[in-house]
């Protein structure tokens, strides 16, 4: 009799719990010890996602883990539905996970005057690192636009960390000053040039990140984040 009380008792609450889900799902992101909640309204499928205020900015801050998490879980659907190698079928689907950064090199150096893009300090040829300035971690982009020259000590310093202020400022009117040297080294490498996407993913990135966020600044220096400034910058 026990076992069939506990029984009916699990059923009930299985049917509550579902009636709930048809008026409401909830998504939490655990972040910074701090549980943020969003709320998605219950209504009939349109074929449409709609995210409420605050929801697109959470997305930003677990990118990597939920771009990653996405990949593989569609990655194996795709690969189950067609026969085919699951490890194949993501790198189809979604491309490598990087590319030899090597042509681009010396026009980045050229450009930068063979100067270190965040520190200023001349570049040794055996020691030229090209960065991506929205870091890889972050923003898996190859485009001309997120590419920097950057010496040794500063690209493994600033690693996946974003870049400070000041260097974001300079980062984005690169793209204007120098626009038409960018587009010829693209055309010479045969290389990607980059859209206003990578614009948009910075602007993504910097905007919302939680007031108490710090930013590379240079090796063993960070800085707060301002969003001012940095809405200023990323007009």
């Amino acid at each position: 009799i026990e076992r069939f009380r506990a029984k009916a008792t699990k059923a009930r609450q299985v049917k509550s719990r579902e009636k709930a889900l048809e008026r409401e799902e909830r998504i939490e992101v655990l972040e910074e010890r701090k549980l943020v909640a969003f709320q998605f309204p219950g209504r009939a499928l349109d074929n449409q996602v709609r995210l409420q205020p605050g929801v697109a900015s959470a997305f930003v801050r677990v990118g990597t883990v939920l771009r990653a998490f996405v990949e593989q879980h569609w990655a194996a659907k795709v690969a189950k539905l067609n026969g085919s190698q699951q490890v194949d079928m993501r790198e189809f689907l979604f491309g490598a996970e990087r590319e030899d950064l090597g042509p681009v090199r010396p026009g980045l150096v050229e450009l930068q005057h063979g100067a270190c893009f965040y520190c200023g300090g001349a570049l040794r040829k055996a020691e030229v690192h090209v960065d991506h300035f929205l870091p890889w971690a972050r923003y898996p982009n190859n485009s001309l636009y997120n590419l920097v020259a950057a010496d040794a000590r500063c690209n493994g310093d600033k690693r996946a960390l974003l870049a400070a202020v000041g260097h974001v400022d300079r980062w984005r009117g690169r793209m204007t000053e120098q626009g038409e040297a960018l587009t010829h080294l693209a055309g010479q490498a045969h290389w990607a040039l980059g859209d206003e996407r990578v614009l948009g993913a910075a602007r993504s990135l910097y905007l919302g990140l939680p007031a108490a966020s710090r930013l590379w600044l240079g090796p063993g220096r960070r800085e707060p984040v301002a969003h001012e400034p940095l809405r200023a910058a990323l007009r």
